[in-house]
């Protein structure tokens, strides 16, 4: 959290004001890969939506990519965003992770629709696709 002013600055003002309670809650549990990928509250923090645990996130789906489907590597990622708060940057940061771990990144350089990246690895053949969405429904 230390490289982001952001997060630091909001973890920094918790412990400043004495909000113990607020700082386990945020730091003592990791945010959870479930059906729907990553799902919680944009704040600084393991436990919630910001951009280490979007790049922890990213470099442990490329190690996982690496390691199981290493022959598929070259296929690439296919990495969409929507129009949300955040979506772009997460989704260049995301990016960049595949990028750090040899693993070609094919970007849609606008917001897209859900539905347009399970598409592009389908049709490009892909071995993976990130869709940055705060969106609860899925298209």
């Amino acid at each position: 959290m230390a490289r982001d002013p952001a997060t630091r600055s909001e973890i920094e003002q918790l412990r400043d004001s004495g909000q113990a309670a607020e700082l386990e809650k945020r730091l003592q549990k990791r945010i959870q890969f479930g059906t729907a990928g990553l799902r919680g509250r944009m704040a600084a923090g393991f436990s919630c939506m910001n951009s280490l645990t979007v790049i922890q996130a990213s470099q442990g789906l490329a190690k996982y990519l690496k390691d199981f489907h290493s022959e598929l590597v070259p296929r690439g990622v296919i990495i969409g965003h929507d129009a949300r708060h955040n979506s772009a940057r997460f989704a260049i940061l995301a990016a960049n992770a595949f990028i750090a771990q040899g693993i070609p990144v094919w970007f849609f350089s606008g917001p897209a629709v859900t539905p347009t990246v399970p598409f592009a690895v389908t049709d490009m053949r892909a071995l993976a696709g990130v869709m940055v969405t705060a969106s609860h429904v899925s298209f």
